[in-house]
């Protein structure tokens, strides 16, 4: 599993580009490229800091509207407005009652997606067509996120300012210029982002930005797809070693980790928690290094992007699971146990324990017994690993109620 980028990732990798919504299109009409390529393209590309000011090329016109899908609001040029009509004799025509008309019958459209609007005057009728004025659209700040997601609504929407070479506020120098700047700044450096991926198996693939598990037949509610994710996780962790690289499997320590833990809460009475809640942490506690390998903490100390691409995983497998967040108990006597698996694995592998966690002998008995079930599992192979490691992990979904789970089998 090596990380990916959008150069040769499959075409179901690539999340969604923001759709920029202009006004319409210009009366001279627009180039090959659609919505934007036109003055108010030249002038996008101009503020894009990626390229240099003040001429900008047909490639880089071009790169600057790939950052986005786009569209107008209105389909046809809607006219000049008429000399001193509303103080001024500057500006196209603005038909509004049109423009909110056309926004409601797009908007079924938008679900789900990150939507910018270039200037106020779209940002307005949006809002009255979809209701999301008091949201601070439509008259709030300037290129800034409003996040949305409610049934049918757009995930997120932004308003920037209307890219026309007419509009003053886009003067070099001006606050709003650089504002746009950064915002188009800070869109490349998203989609770049989003562009990563890491091929977990045959037609499957996960995504870093959003912790998505994608492929031909994703469905994030179909139990049978939740069911395929989870085992091919399993398998890549049955062919990952500790340790980086040394140590056992990581299906090995999931099982051996869930033994630990098992006894450790029959063994003391004061535990209280419920063993299967406990087995389904244990037994899944690192099954996030399927999809973006192991670290280790120095590392993730020195890179903290790691540990956040970490945490990403570690939420998309908990989507996966479909259980609520494991109880504090049962989450520290997983901790405990995986201090206490690290012990009897660096015994085995390097001759002596850590010593980061004291052995509790009179639960677990002599750490030379661990020792030999650390030989053992080693020896299982990836489907013995992934054979057991599945029954133990569907037995205990069974027992905690797990719905998604129960259809499934």
């Amino acid at each position: 599993m090596t990380r990916n980028h959008d150069a040769d990732a499959p075409a179901l990798a690539t999340a969604p580009r923001v759709l920029l919504v202009g006004e319409a299109p210009p009366k001279a009409g627009l180039g090959p490229l659609g919505a934007f390529d036109c003055d108010s393209g030249k002038l996008l590309a101009r503020v894009d800091p990626h390229h240099a000011e003040p001429i900008v090329s047909r490639a880089e016109i071009a790169d600057t509207l790939g950052l986005f899908d786009r569209t107008n609001l209105l389909a046809a040029f809607p006219g000049r407005r008429a000399k001193g009509e509303g103080g001024s004799n500057r500006g196209d025509e603005w038909p509004e009652l049109e423009a909110i008309a056309a926004a409601r019958e797009l908007l079924p459209g938008w679900a789900g997606r990150r939507v910018a609007l270039a200037g106020r005057r779209v940002g307005r009728a949006v809002a009255k067509a979809g209701g999301f004025a008091l949201a601070g659209i439509g008259d709030g700040p300037l290129c800034r996120w409003v996040e949305l997601g409610g049934p049918g609504e757009p995930a997120a929407i932004c308003v920037v300012p209307h890219p026309s070479p007419t509009n003053r506020e886009l003067n070099p120098g001006k606050p709003a210029r650089e504002a746009l700047g950064r915002w188009l700044a800070g869109e490349r450096q998203r989609l770049a982002r989003e562009a990563e991926w890491t091929r977990l198996g045959p037609g499957m693939i996960y995504r870093y930005s959003d912790g998505a598990w994608l492929g031909p037949d994703a469905d994030p509610t179909s139990p049978a797809w939740r069911a395929t994710v989870l085992r091919q996780l399993a398998v890549n962790t049955a062919g990952l070693g500790r340790f980086t690289g040394g140590g056992i499997p990581v299906a090995a320590h999931h099982l051996l980790v869930d033994e630990i833990a098992g006894a450790l809460a029959e063994g003391e009475d004061d535990v209280g928690v419920q063993l299967p809640r406990l087995a389904v942490e244990a037994l899944t506690h690192d099954l996030r290094e399927g999809a973006v390998l192991d670290a280790t903490t120095m590392y993730k100390r020195r890179h903290p992007g790691v540990a956040a691409d970490e945490r990403t995983a570690a939420a998309a497998v908990d989507r996966l699971l479909g259980l609520p967040p494991a109880p504090a108990e049962v989450a520290a006597l997983v901790h405990r146990a995986d201090l206490l698996a690290r012990e009897v694995e660096a015994l085995e592998l390097y001759g002596f324990p850590l010593e980061d966690a004291a052995w509790p002998r009179p639960v677990l008995g002599d750490m030379s017994r661990w020792s030999a079930r650390v030989r053992a599992l080693a020896s299982r192979g990836k489907p013995g690993l992934v054979a057991e490691w599945s029954e133990r992990l569907g037995s205990a979904l069974a027992q905690v109620g797990a719905a998604w789970y129960q259809e499934s089998t």
